[in-house]
């Protein structure tokens, strides 16, 4: 595995952002077309991958190399979603779901409006999927099992 340096860390981050985009719009494909075990393996996939960059980006926050920057405010099918909007020395942004003191922080004025990104936008990287998540859960200190146990059991067995 390669060296670990904050842009490689910003990188994988991208990177799985991205994947996590596709396995959302996969998730949601499927459920129109009432595929559920398509639906499930997508939904799984996201929230693992969403966890292991929510993880990532608080440590970043910790570490003093991401900074809150504002809220933007998403709106899908007749609802808002508010985001917190984050952002490196280098240029890489990244956005994750704001909480209620992150939205009292700022008036409706300040906040601004965005498109759902869909995940055929991209940038080429270096770096796989299977990298970027390597590399990620090694600047977390994390397993693949310790970032699962985490996660909220979604589909329980019958």
């Amino acid at each position: 595995m390669r060296e670990i340096t904050d842009e490689v860390i910003f990188k994988s981050m991208y990177i799985l952002n991205k994947s996590a985009k596709k396995s959302r719009d996969t998730q949601k494909r499927a459920n129109q077309e009432n595929n559920l075990p398509l639906m499930k393996r997508s939904k799984t996939r996201k929230d693992f991958i969403y966890k292991i960059k929510h993880l990532a980006m608080e440590k970043l926050v910790e570490d003093g190399r991401l900074e809150f920057i504002g809220i933007h405010k998403q709106d899908v099918n007749h609802t808002s979603f508010y985001l917190a909007y984050y952002k490196s020395k280098e240029g890489f942004s990244y956005h994750r779901p704001a909480t209620k003191q992150e939205i009292k922080l700022f008036k409706e004025d300040a906040i601004q409006t965005m498109t759902v990104v869909p995940a055929t936008v991209k940038r080429k990287q270096d770096i796989g999927y299977r990298e970027a998540v390597e590399i990620l859960l090694s600047y977390l200190g994390k397993t693949k099992e310790e970032i699962k146990e985490l996660l909220p059991k979604q589909f329980p067995e019958p």
